[in-house]
């Protein structure tokens, strides 16, 4: 058995192994404030081109950009730019991430989170005890809703 995620275009597929005996009641998603200043994401790269042995791109489309991350215990990333991202964690695991400006925060995360990472710069360090592993969504761009006025074609408009 396979569970399926759908997140802005990308669908991620679990082993049921990851997520069995976790019933809607167990599920946890959170948010995590790891937000770096924005003048400082500029000066980033590309996490595939300064960890290549660690990100993998998974499915790409004009929308979204869906990376694999593994590690491994004492692993160090290099300084790297995500735009406004979901991480869904598929292992649990704890890192250290440090901001250009020298503050860091740890991490740590459990099976299934499902978290909201805002666009930042940082780089990273395993600093647990077992392997990383993540699937990350990374957003391209962003499209608003339509205004609540706005008529939207092919459905019916309910007008007081």
């Amino acid at each position: 058995m396979r569970h399926v995620i759908l997140f802005a275009s990308a669908v991620l597929i679990l082993p049921a192994c990851q997520t069995a005996g976790r019933g809607a009641q167990d599920q946890h998603h959170r948010a995590i404030e790891m937000t770096a200043p924005d003048s400082q994401i500029s000066h980033a790269e590309n996490p595939t081109v300064t960890d290549g042995d660690k990100y993998h791109v998974i499915m790409e489309n004009d929308r979204v950009r869906v990376l694999e991350f593994q590690d491994h215990p004492g692993d160090v990333t290099h300084q790297h730019r995500h735009p406004d991202s979901v991480l869904v964690a598929m292992s649990a695991y704890t890192r250290t991430i440090t901001f250009p400006d020298g503050t860091s925060k740890v991490r740590t995360f459990a099976i299934g989170d499902i978290v909201w990472i805002p666009a930042q710069t940082h780089s990273g360090k395993n600093t647990g005890s077992t392997d990383s592993h993540a699937m990350l969504i990374e957003m391209k761009e962003f499209k608003s809703f339509p205004p609540p006025s706005a008529e939207v074609p092919g459905a019916k408009n309910s007008a007081p």
